[in-house]
């Protein structure tokens, strides 16, 4: 029986809970583990250690990629932003790659997003994690917006730029429309993470207009603080479709009293195996396409790109973001 090759490059916060997801494939797998830190990888083997399986998968921690040959069936970019360009661009000229799955934010800069666009091959199906739209809670909620432009509204979230991707997304998708335009006029400074002070995230609000007239509005703090989120959604044509989203307890509330129950999130080591059976089986698995991201990514990283060259003292073409 073919043993499926599946091959994680970025192995830290994110790669290793990965990790953890494929652990728990039931058939056994070839798993590679890719990351330019020892340390990265010595955690990431920790955590895989974790996770109790009977299932006989191998287990390879690489740090070079000149190692890397032959065909996977799905490689993970699961680096930071900085790096998914250039993994992209290494892995589809060294290796042939059947499926993708990236990590968001997908680059730092336009040419990055171009870079991975050029790179990965039109025929080999790619997705970016960006997982709303298959959240039980989600699910629950999008009929009952009875199929009308939306106002959303994601208030005092933590890493405003990195993460607002999630929340333009999920409109985008639910109303099938396009970003339009994108405001962010609202932000305020930008403020360094306190565990990489290389990289910067935004404070303020930014509102996003979509092609149907739905809009989005996203505010919050650096990734130093965090405040208590106010989640949400209402129709733009039916006032008493209106709902507030208590993700992390897994309650919409409409204004009517109405209430639903669901998951508003999966920790990344649960959804991995259920998101990767659905790739092999070639079912639907509720993320965009690379394609589809990319149209949403791009007036993102223009807008954020504006406000850095504007408010802070250094200009740049690249966005220091993970």
């Amino acid at each position: 029986m073919h043993m499926r090759r599946i091959i994680v490059a970025g192995a830290g916060q994110i790669g290793s809970r990965y990790l953890q997801g494929l652990a728990k494939l039931t058939e056994p797998s070839e798993i590679w583990a890719y990351d330019i830190s020892q340390d990265s990888l010595d955690r990431a083997l920790q955590r895989w250690e974790e996770v109790p399986s009977s299932i006989l998968h191998r287990l390879k921690t690489i740090s070079d990629l000149d190692e890397v040959k032959g065909t996977f069936d799905l490689a993970i970019l699961s680096g930071t932003a900085d790096s998914r360009p250039y993994l992209a661009s290494i892995l589809s000229k060294q290796a042939n790659v059947r499926a993708w799955l990236l990590e968001k934010l997908l680059a730092q800069s336009i040419s990055g997003l171009r870079l991975i666009r050029d790179s990965i091959p039109e025929d080999a199906p790619a997705w970016v994690n960006t997982p709303m739209m298959t959240y039980p809670l989600y699910q629950q909620l999008i009929p009952r917006l009875n199929g009308t432009p939306v106002e959303a509204r994601f208030l005092n979230i933590t890493g405003v730029a990195c993460n607002s991707i999630h929340y333009v997304d999920f409109v985008a998708r639910l109303r099938n429309a396009d970003v339009k335009s994108v405001s962010v006029d609202g932000l305020r400074e930008w403020t360094p993470y306190v565990k990489r002070p290389w990289l910067f995230d935004a404070e303020g609000f930014m509102g996003v207009s979509y092609s149907d007239g739905s809009i989005l509005s996203v505010s919050g703090v650096s990734a130093t603080r965090s405040n208590g989120v106010e989640f949400s959604i209402r129709s733009l044509h039916d006032s008493s479709r209106y709902w507030n989203i208590y993700e992390q307890s897994g309650r919409a509330v409409s204004a009517e009293g109405e209430e639903l129950n669901g998951e508003g999130f999966c920790f990344q080591s649960d959804s991995t195996p259920i998101l990767v059976n659905k790739i092999f089986s070639r079912s639907d698995t509720g993320l965009p396409t690379l394609d589809e991201s990319l149209r949403q990514h791009e007036p993102i990283l223009e807008a954020f790109l504006r406000h850095w060259n504007l408010v802070m003292p250094d200009k740049r073409a690249e966005l220091p973001i993970t």
